[in-house]
């Protein structure tokens, strides 16, 4: 399965919060997230963040063909965590 990983590490990179517990529609709404996390991780892949991502987990794990690119740049996203405190200036 290629798809997003929904977490809080790499919801807080995209800049999305999730639907508040007690929220009615909260499940309409995460649908609706979960799309928008979709379309961030396709624009992020295409960015020169996510390629500088894609080339060094490339450079660095041997078997990298059995790993999608998304899967990486989850991975790459959730393990810079500590070193980062945050997601990377978006401006």
């Amino acid at each position: 399965m290629n798809s997003p990983v929904w977490d809080s590490v790499v919801l807080r990179y995209a800049g999305i919060k999730t639907p508040l517990y007690t929220s009615k529609s909260k499940v309409d709404q995460a649908e609706a997230i979960y799309k928008k996390l979709q379309e961030w991780h396709d624009r992020h892949m295409r960015s020169d963040h996510g390629k500088l991502i894609l080339q060094t987990f490339e450079e660095m794990v041997p078997e990298h063909n059995r790993i999608s690119d998304l899967k990486k740049i989850d991975f790459a996203l959730w393990q810079s965590r500590a070193e980062q405190g945050g997601p990377p200036d978006r401006r």
